[in-house]
């Protein structure tokens, strides 16, 4: 039987990132994406040490704090808190195994930027991703992606035929969704809040509101 006839699951998506701090352009794609394929929810995983990058400016529990804070109203948007509570390194590969064990019969979509996707041959056990998910790339509406040869491959061999088939099989395909994104920059962000500059239009209220008139962003950084 073809992918196409059969019915659909509960589905969820997976977004992870330092979050550092969260800004309204995170909300905007988990909401987009969730819309466009129908999603049950979509789970934010704050990360606790990252294996591919320098250690976040913002302690592991302002940013869980500013999370909490983000999606407070927001009714399929949560966040899991699986990396900040392991130890090592917070491999996704490991995520997605725990997160496999919670939801045995559903589909987990892990979320991934057309930049976070083209360094995927650099993390941990990428090529068995799709053993236990599928990955949805956000790319720009009207743009092209072109993968170099071992991810275009990758891409070849899991291609989903059409997005509607990540909610059919619980995980093994790769599929591009068209997402309108929000200019906006954590590391851009960091540098507003650290001279006082006036950033409240690109955060969530309760994360600006936390901000003001805190420290967490007060030395100028680039990461």
């Amino acid at each position: 039987m073809a992918i196409s006839d059969s019915s659909p699951i509960a589905a969820l998506g997976v977004l992870g990132g330092t979050f550092d701090p969260v800004h309204l352009g995170h909300l905007s794609i988990a909401r987009d994406v969730r819309t466009q394929l129908g999603l049950q929810k979509v789970l934010f995983i704050p990360v606790g040490e990252p294996p591919h990058r320098a250690a976040p400016v913002a302690s592991a529990e302002e940013r869980a704090e500013m999370l909490e804070l983000a999606l407070v109203d927001e009714a399929f948007l949560f966040m899991d808190r699986r990396e900040l509570d392991r130890d090592g390194p917070s491999y996704m590969y490991d995520t997605l195994i725990s997160l496999r064990e919670d939801y045995p019969g559903s589909a987990l979509i892990l979320l991934l930027g057309t930049d976070a996707f083209a360094h995927l041959p650099s993390w941990y056990r990428w090529t068995e991703l799709t053993d236990v998910a599928h990955l949805a790339i956000m790319a720009r509406p009207g743009f092209s992606t072109q993968w170099n040869d071992e991810l275009g491959v990758f891409v070849h061999d899991h291609a989903a035929d059409e997005a509607s088939d990540l909610l059919r099989v619980t995980h093994g395909l790769v599929t591009e969704i068209p997402v309108s994104q929000v200019d906006i920059s954590s590391s851009d962000l960091r540098r507003c809040l650290a001279i006082g500059d006036n950033c409240n239009q690109q955060l969530p209220e309760g994360v600006a509101q936390r901000l003001c008139g805190q420290r967490t962003y007060n030395v100028v950084v680039d990461k």
